[in-house]
């Protein structure tokens, strides 16, 4: 059984940080956002992505979606009570919260610097050990020279790899932001199935 939450927000994670998430691979996450730094222990948040409506939909209560994370085609459950969302590329800042799958229960919060991090803590946020010794970044191949001594470095590589183009120089890893680093456990399942008294906003 999952404690109800005192807060519940969203999040949009880079396409490859989510199939790591989805795959069990990563279980740490950090964030330019000071507004999480107020999550506690089983609070949650829910994952944004980028959603394609296909024009041909399914009869009854059931909305046809293609999520952006990896491709995967599913039909989910959607409240009669909401309009359907037209056809076509939905951004991540618009999918609505009964379209998100992937829901995580925080399990620790941390506000520091970036270059604070750990070296077990690179490697629980999706820094790749190598067999041959050293440490990868997962978004560039080990066989193109992307391996480090150390699996800070590497996680270094990553995060400036997964900033979005529109991020701002203050946030890569050699200017050492201030983030809020996040532990959680995923659960894929939609947030509102999660704790229903949620409502159509998403947050709490």
């Amino acid at each position: 059984m999952i404690p109800e939450p005192q807060r519940v927000v969203s999040a949009t994670l880079h396409p490859e940080i989510l199939r790591r998430v989805i795959s069990g691979r990563i279980r740490r996450i950090h964030v330019p956002d000071r507004r999480f730094s107020r999550l506690t222990v089983n609070d949650m948040i829910w994952v944004r992505e980028g959603l394609t409506i296909p024009i041909r939909q399914p009869d009854g209560d059931a909305l046809s979606v293609i999520y952006g994370g990896d491709g995967s085609h599913k039909e989910i459950r959607w409240p009669r009570a909401l309009a359907r969302p037209s056809a076509g590329w939905l951004a991540p800042q618009a999918m609505p919260v009964h379209a998100s799958r992937l829901t995580l229960v925080v399990q620790a919060v941390e506000e520091m610097r970036l270059q604070q991090i750990t070296e077990d803590a690179a490697i629980a946020a999706g820094v790749d050990i190598e067999p041959v010794g050293g440490f990868s970044n997962p978004m560039v191949h080990s066989y193109h020279g992307q391996v480090f001594e150390t699996a800070a470095e590497a996680f270094g590589r990553l995060w400036d790899c997964t900033l979005y183009p529109d991020m701002p120089d203050p946030l890569t890893w050699a200017s050492n932001p201030e983030v809020v680093a996040i532990e959680f456990r995923a659960i894929a399942r939609n947030v509102a199935r999660l704790f229903p008294a949620l409502g159509s906003g998403g947050v709490r």
